[in-house]
């Protein structure tokens, strides 16, 4: 297991997060989709230790950020982000 694995409590509040902005997403709802987005890079920065799983939530949340705020925004591109990088978290005791 990584050294940077998630605990469940953590993984759990992340997932719901990235879960929740894709739901968002798909109905047109940027506006709850980047408060989501927002409240998951909160919970990066003050609950997940420094290494590649931080870096990669890191980077997904700023990403959807930007796509949010994109004039021409592919909601699909932004689901499937969401959805792979909620697939590569690991947790303490097991993956995703």
């Amino acid at each position: 297991m990584p050294a940077d694995a998630l605990p469940p409590d953590v993984y759990a509040v992340l997932d719901q997060l990235l879960t929740e902005a894709g739901r968002a997403v798909a109905r047109g709802d940027h506006e709850t989709a980047s408060s989501a987005v927002d409240s998951a890079a909160t919970v990066t920065e003050n609950k997940v230790p420094p290494g590649p799983q931080r870096r990669l939530l890191e980077h997904c949340c700023k990403t959807v950020t930007d796509l949010l705020e994109a004039e021409d925004t592919d909601a699909a591109l932004i689901r499937e982000y969401l959805r792979a990088t909620s697939e590569r978290l690991v947790v303490e005791g097991g993956s995703s």
